[in-house]
């Protein structure tokens, strides 16, 4: 039986395609329009599947310690799942429930795979393209600057800075196609035939079975889609752990698979490391990301709590200590909650329901593990060893009992306090979490028909005013008047190029003063009082007494690593502060606009502003500057490596002092030079948006202007299909607007 949904959604397909040259870009919106009508329903009916599990998705960045989480969580602490210094996770792990242990293997299908392939194509283009670009502007340069020497960087060293004006998508498909090439060039046999199939593998031990269908230099890795593991473990039961690749994968088409399965889950844990805790990176996936995949639970889960204790203790009590970072982590948790609420484009009620659940749970998955190898009477691992040691010798309170162990791991408590909950919420988070997908795919829809609408609006005005010769006119005078703008555009778009620069010198300059906010760190002086006495005079009958006092100076090392720490949050918080208002998009918009407008006014009176709005925007929204964030912890290591003792005296501080003091100066001076790329690379995006915007825009105006000459010789005709058009979609925004979930 054909649903309300269906017949409107066919109804909507047909008639766009009926009427698609009364609207400009018509092929691209009918793709997109598809796209979200087609996705809706199978989701909704995979969703409300009677029965079906709890999905559960596991995200966070690299080394934020997913695997060690799912290993205690899931495996009693046993390195199942495999763990490496670097990333293991090349294909997205769907872990569920079975009597027997296996794993499918799913491969691209030789469709899938096609796609890539041109994409990947595509990206080798695009990146030729923007490199001769790059040579063209540095030629130009070197004309200007005729005394000087320019010098020309290699294709290799501007990958990353081209890199960042590509579609992600393309340096996925680059990236799978690359990996692809070097495993076929290495083996004679020719992955291409495993394209389409699946493979059933029997797990006897998961560390040895799967990397090589899941590790970074797995044989099979670029070809898998994703792989389902079956366990026979009762946590599992009733539901679906999904094991996502880190988001700050170097391998940048695993976190397009992050992003890709986040819409089938209905819970996400967010795994955030103590050591980098909530970065911009998990706040912009909490707060943008989550939400329009329809995800409203989110679990903060702040890992690695044994690095976050031992970077941030104040007491050699471990208890004092542990309350005190949980309250520092969570007081910066609400903050970075707080700070983003001022941000129009995010989901404030969601935000806000974040804010009430805090605080997240913290977890050591290593203390976990530590506590099963006790209880087995096992040996500790290296890794557990090192720790557990430089908890002892940081607390007088530490003790490596198996209860104290589990307590403060936190593991229990997500299997208590989350998973049990969830199973028995299970019912009405689907539901939310349908209403969701519901909702959020219905404001798109409606969306791209309000847009086709407004653009069937000006083109029935424009046909109705003018006859072949009049377009004409008009297209030559669009050229005239836009090109008469174009010195005035590309001013105004260099322009900002002054703003950024003064804002990163200003910037520049503050965090150089920050470091002398992070260079004291407490002394304590020990002094040791030493009696003396000695006897003298006649027969030494007298007696003379005297002390001699000597000073030990002690300074704890991880005050030191406390300073380091905090001049990285500050300098984070500078740059978050003064690059977020470095572009006055509103004041670019206005300014632009008003130039465009006021060019064409002259020239043409019949001219309508909202035939510019649209790629306007497009610009504006091309226009913005990197995300400049630096890894702190090799700048801790340098503290750690070099002083193990965690208490140092005497000359030993003056030599902690000047570790402290150069990685104060190298974390400033990496921030400059950081700064100073961004500045490099939104020049030359600058650059070349103020050489092309006029020539899009008159090259999308007069494409439009061509699509409407086609029907003046039957202007009655097609004025009365504009009308019957935009009725439609009024009609149709409507209906969209009254449906109801039960009508799908």
């Amino acid at each position: 039986m054909t649903t309300k949904y269906e017949k409107l959604t066919k109804e909507i397909i047909d008639t766009l395609d009926k009427y698609k040259g009364c609207f400009s870009k018509s092929e691209e919106y009918l793709i997109k329009i598809k796209k979200e009508l087609s996705q809706l329903k199978p989701q909704l009916i995979e969703s409300f599947n009677e029965g079906r599990t709890l999905k559960i998705g596991i995200v966070g960045e690299v080394k934020a310690g997913k695997s060690s989480f799912l290993n205690a969580l899931l495996f009693s602490g046993k390195n199942f799942l495999p763990r490496s210094s670097t990333p293991m996770t090349a294909a997205l792990t769907k872990i569920g429930y079975s009597e027997k242990s296996y794993a499918k293997i799913v491969f691209y299908s030789t469709g899938e795979w096609q796609s890539i392939t041109e994409l990947a194509k595509k990206y080798n283009e695009k990146f030729d393209n923007l490199y001769d670009e790059y040579l063209r502007e540095m030629k130009k340069r070197s004309q200007k600057l005729a005394h000087r020497d320019i010098s020309i960087k290699s294709k290799k060293e501007m990958r990353l800075t081209i890199e960042r004006d590509m579609p992600s998508d393309y340096i996925a498909c680059k990236e799978l196609i690359d990996l692809y090439n070097n495993a076929n060039s290495n083996d004679s046999e020719d992955l291409f035939f495993f394209l389409g199939s699946e493979k059933i593998v029997e797990i006897n031990n998961l560390e040895f079975d799967l990397p090589n269908y899941i590790g970074a230099k797995g044989k099979y890795t670029p070809i898998v889609k994703h792989v389902e593991l079956m366990m026979n473990i009762d946590t599992l039961k009733d539901l679906e752990i999904i094991d996502t690749p880190g988001l700050n994968d170097p391998i940048l088409s695993r976190s397009e698979t992050t992003k890709e399965f986040l819409g089938e889950c209905d819970v996400v844990f967010l795994l955030s490391s103590t050591s980098q805790f909530l970065t911009d990176k998990d706040i912009s996936l909490m707060c943008e990301t989550l939400p329009e995949e329809g995800i409203k639970e989110v679990i903060i889960v702040g890992s690695k709590l044994d690095s976050g204790l031992l970077d941030y203790n104040k007491s050699n009590s471990f208890k004092k200590a542990y309350i005190e970072t949980i309250q520092n982590y969570t007081e910066q948790a609400k903050s970075n909650l707080y700070r983003i609420l001022s941000n129009p484009i995010v989901d404030k009620s969601f935000i806000n329901s974040m804010i009430k659940k805090l605080p997240p749970i913290y977890v050591s998955s290593m203390l976990y593990g530590a506590a099963i190898n006790k209880k087995n009477n096992e040996a500790y691992s290296e890794e557990q060893g090192f720790y557990i040691d430089r908890l002892k010798s940081s607390f007088i309170d530490f003790h490596d009992n198996i209860d104290m162990l589990v307590r403060y791991s936190g593991i229990l408590d997500i299997q208590k306090k989350k998973l049990i909950p969830l199973r028995t919420e299970k019912d009405s988070i689907i539901k939310s979490k349908n209403n969701e997908i519901f909702q959020t795919k219905m404001t798109k829809i409606i969306s791209l028909l309000r847009d086709i609408h407004e653009q069937c609006l000006i083109n029935k005005d424009i046909l109705e005013n003018n006859d072949k010769a009049k377009l004409e006119e008009k297209k030559d005078a669009i050229e005239r008047s836009l090109n008469t703008s174009n010195r005035e555009v590309k001013e105004i778009i260099k322009s900002i190029s002054l703003d950024i620069k003064s804002t990163i010198q200003r910037l520049n300059i503050e965090i150089e003063a920050a470091i002398n906010n992070h260079i004291d760190f407490p002394v304590v002086v020990e002094e040791n009082i030493t009696r003396h006495s000695e006897r003298h005079g006649f027969l030494y009958l007298k007696e003379r007494k005297w002390n001699t006092v000597e000073n030990t100076y002690k300074v704890n090392s991880l005050k030191v690593v406390e300073n380091i720490r905090n001049y990285h949050i500050e300098c984070q918080n500078l740059v978050e502060n003064n690059l977020e208002h470095a572009i006055n998009t509103r004041q670019l918009e206005k300014e632009l606009r008003e130039t465009i407008i006021n060019s064409n006014s002259v020239i043409d009176h019949s001219f309508d502003e909202r035939e510019i709005l649209i790629p306007l925007r497009n610009l504006i929204k091309a226009i913005k500057i990197q995300d400049i964030n630096i890894a702190i912890n090799p700048y801790l290591k340098r503290i750690y490596d070099g002083f193990t003792k965690n208490i140092e005296t005497n000359d030993e501080i003056h030599r902690l002092r000047i570790v402290q003091d150069q990685a104060l100066n190298d974390i400033f001076n990496e921030y400059k030079r950081e700064t100073k790329q961004a500045l490099n690379n939104i020049e030359l995006k600058l650059n070349r948006e103020s050489e092309s915007f006029i020539n899009r825009l008159i090259k999308d105006l007069k494409e439009n202007i061509s699509l409407i000459e086609k029907q003046i010789d039957n202007k009655a005709t097609n004025l009365e299909r504009y009308s019957l058009l935009q009725d439609k979609i009024q009609s149709y925004i409507i209906d969209m607007d009254k449906l109801e979930i039960e009508d799908v």
